[in-house]
């Protein structure tokens, strides 16, 4: 994550996308 202030975007993107994945996670781990 070295050229962050290129796509400010994507920052968003990859936030939601990791705490989409913190969701699964968890959801697995409460299985």
């Amino acid at each position: 994550m070295g050229n962050r202030s290129c796509h400010p975007w994507q920052e968003g993107i990859m936030r939601q996308q990791e705490a989409a994945n913190d969701q699964l996670v968890g959801d697995r781990k409460s299985m």
